[in-house]
């Protein structure tokens, strides 16, 4: 349908050689019954499916030919005969190459090209001396040893098929369509998944995969080559670093001397696990694709040092017969980029592991074999992957962008995750408005003011609840008496956490509390002003008490717990309280202090919270810094109910409690908010059972587990002042942007 025509090779039958025709003629001494039932069935489906094209190969059949050692290309009785009259094909016949030694050790360039044509061929392919072949069959016309009707009848099947293709009516390739036609976007995603399906994973033992990238081991990534490329495994190797392993390099090829050995043998002993990756392959004409005896012997002594190995063979499946059993085996069948990038996706559970072997590994591994196991961890790929439309996600940037034009704020970075799979990964902008001022990147540290109390406070208090630590009917004054006087003693850690204790939603503390213990008496002597249960009021007081009735229950800070529990396992490592000073040139200013401090200058590096301030920076309201793709692993664990990676953090029954909608008359969950907000900013389009959250300093958080979609929106729209509030109105646009851009949204 696109032009395009399918060539069946190599008739009538290769797969059971075991001499490369490039090198030497191959002879299948089998009788026609082995070939009827063999050889014969699928070219004979290929051509009764419409295949127009077949390639005869350089291969002796002394069953249907008894003239001694006459290859296929040059036989009459099997082009003609077998081909043309007993399968009935009259597409075109098109030999192997005519400069293989399985042709050409028997006969000069002239003499095969007119064998093949007196055979029945239509098209004679790259032989040794055109000049010389294009004479030879002249000379035969001439001669009337080949008629003119017999050149007519090829020329003729030669241009039916160019006609068929199109060529009559347009000769010429439009290169301006070239970027349309080639390596599109639908191209790229079809050859990913189909890389990523075709990855097999062999032996696994003691579950070695999937490889976690937040293994601490000392990692050896030894390339074996076949070439002396110095490029060669690097690639892959990269993809490795990209993961943050701990994970040196060495290379041995054909050019390795005893020394480049040895030192490659220091770096796997040096190592608490192997990857070998193995970069040989079969290539036509050369008899190559095998281990050599120096590699063997080298890869023999890895492999009995005792250490955990990986084997990746990104070329010849085979090879690895040659070796003892390894605890993983890793077939790739392809050292493509793409096939690369899906190995790594599977090595470490970014992709499932599901592909299976298409072949028999003597002695090791059967045909169908492969080890399966799920994605556990979030990847990058295609919006269209997702049922995103092309291009549509556009309309997000442009909005983004106009608002930092109208100065809405200086920068923003954008996090989009649909089914488990980062689609839009983005940064806009500058950290401020200065000429020359550092541009947002992906992994700029944004201050999240209180999106600190869903991300650190909310998540542990899940955690303590899931184990049975605290209770949400907890009094507060069961772990703080204090916090009882003023008529606050039945306020429990609920009405806390769904900002219905009565407290008020702030207060000026900072202005007259110089120390954290100041600031915390301060919180636990304020009054009600309102009755508790009654009326919902967003509280930081609230917050500040849940954080530390967090640090009396585990007996450590609160930087401290929720760092060891979640954000140090789940790999979050820009994610933290109070950044050293090391990360500062990363981390985006937020508001120029003109009023408390009276700095003049933006802060930055250190909390923009003036409570939080006074609480060394750590609090359960605010004072958490973190970037995009960090935030977007935590609520893929929530939104996954609780597990990421393979681990479980949360309790998924308490995850769904403390996510969902507390009562009619508030649209608070616990700790979290949802998406029936009367405030508006989450847009229109995000259904209902939507959790989110909002931060001062211009962050957000959302999740719509209805679309399997997050989105992580981070700016410093406070910079230079809080007084700006388009914010407000650059929200919901992106919300409703991005839900706009899924193909459900669009039928």
């Amino acid at each position: 349908a696109a032009g395009m025509v399918a060539t069946v090779k190599h008739f009538p039958g290769h797969g059971d050689t075991d001499v490369d025709t490039h090198l030497g003629l191959v002879t299948l001494n089998y009788d026609k019954q082995h070939f009827d039932s063999i050889e014969f069935p699928p070219f004979r489906a290929a051509i009764n499916a419409g295949a127009k094209s077949v390639m005869v190969g350089h291969i002796s059949l002394p069953a249907y030919d008894t003239g001694k050692g006459i290859p296929a290309t040059v036989s009459p009785r099997i082009t003609t005969d077998l081909l043309r009259k007993e399968f009935g094909f009259d597409g075109l016949v098109i030999t192997d190459a005519m400069r293989m030694r399985g042709v050409a050790s028997k006969y000069g360039p002239g003499e095969a090209s007119v064998l093949a044509i007196k055979a029945g061929t239509d098209i004679v392919l790259a032989p040794a001396d055109i000049d010389l072949a294009i004479d030879a069959i002249l000379a035969a016309v001439k001669r009337g040893e080949i008629s003119e009707q017999r050149i007519d009848a090829s020329v003729r099947r030669i241009l039916q098929t160019k006609q068929g293709a199109g060529l009559d009516q347009d000769r010429m390739v439009n290169v301006g369509k070239i970027s349309s036609v080639v390596a599109t976007r639908d191209h790229e995603m079809l050859a990913m998944a189909i890389a990523r399906r075709a990855v097999t994973v062999l032996g696994n033992k003691n579950d070695i995969l999937p490889s976690s990238p937040l293994d601490t081991r000392k990692i050896a990534d030894l390339d074996i080559s076949d070439t002396e490329d110095p490029k060669n495994g690097r690639s892959f190797h990269s993809l490795l670093r990209d993961r943050r392993l701990n994970v040196d390099f060495a290379k041995v090829d054909p050019r390795s001397n005893d020394a480049e050995y040895d030192s490659a043998l220091e770096t796997a002993k040096g190592a608490d696990l192997i990857i070998c990756q193995l970069n040989l392959f079969t290539r036509s004409g050369e008899m190559t694709g095998f281990i050599s005896r120096k590699q063997k012997e080298f890869l023999t002594r890895v492999l009995t040092l005792g250490k955990p190995v990986i084997l990746i063979s990104f070329g010849n499946p085979y090879v690895v017969m040659d070796l003892p059993k390894v605890d993983a085996y890793v077939c790739a069948y392809s050292d493509a980029e793409i096939m690369q990038q899906a190995v790594a996706e599977v090595l470490f559970a970014e992709s499932p592991a599901e592909g299976k072997l298409p072949i028999t590994i003597p002695g090791m591994y059967k045909f169908g074999d492969g080890i399966e196991y799920p994605k556990t961890r979030l990847r990058r790929g295609f919006p269209e992957e997702v049922g995103c439309i092309r291009d549509s996600l556009d309309v997000v940037d442009g909005i983004v962008d106009r608002a930092i034009k109208d100065n809405a704020f200086p920068g923003a970075a954008l996090a989009i995750v649909k089914d488990g799979v980062i689609v839009h990964e983005k940064a806009y902008g500058s950290f401020d408005y200065e000429p020359y001022s550092r541009r947002v990147d992906v992994n700029t540290i944004f201050d999240l003011a209180s999106v600190t109390k869903v991300i650190s406070t909310t998540s542990a208090i899940m955690r303590l609840v899931g184990e049975g630590k605290v209770r949400l009917d907890d009094p507060v004054v069961k772990y703080f008496p204090k916090f009882g006087q003023n008529g606050k003693e039945h306020i429990t850690l609920y009405n806390l956490m769904v900002h219905n204790s009565g407290l008020v939603g702030w207060g000026k503390f900072y202005e007259y509390c110089k120390t954290p213990q100041q600031l915390v008496d301060s919180v636990f002597a304020t009054r009600l002003k309102y009755k508790t249960g009654d009326t919902t009021i967003y509280s930081d007081l609230g917050l500040i008490t849940t954080g530390k009735i967090i640090e009396k229950v585990t007996g450590t800070t609160l930087d401290h717990y929720v760092d060891s529990v979640f954000f140090k396992p789940l790999g979050m490592t820009n994610t933290m309280y109070n950044p050293p000073e090391r990360l500062w040139s990363r981390v985006m200013p937020t508001e120029v202090d003109t009023i408390w401090r009276k700095t003049g200058t933006a802060v930055h590096g250190t909390v923009h919270d003036e409570n939080a301030w006074v609480l060394g920076g750590v609090s359960g309201h605010a004072g958490l810094f973190s970037t995009a793709p960090n935030l977007a692993v935590l609520l893929q664990m929530e939104l996954n109910g609780g597990v990421y990676g393979g681990k479980r953090y949360l309790k998924e029954d308490v995850l769904r409690k403390f996510t969902t909608r507390q009562s009619p008359k508030s649209s608070r969950g616990i700790g979290w908010d949802t998406k029936t907000s009367p405030r508006g900013w989450s847009g229109k389009l995000l259904s209902e059972e939507t959790w989110l959250h909002t931060g001062f300093t211009g962050t957000s958080v959302v999740t719509d587990p209805t679309r399997n979609l997050i989105v992580v929106f981070l700016t410093n729209r406070v910079y230079p002042t809080r007084e700006s509030q388009k914010i407000g109105s650059v929200r919901p646009k992106v919300h409703d942007a991005i839900v706009r851009a899924l193909i459900q949204e669009q039928k």
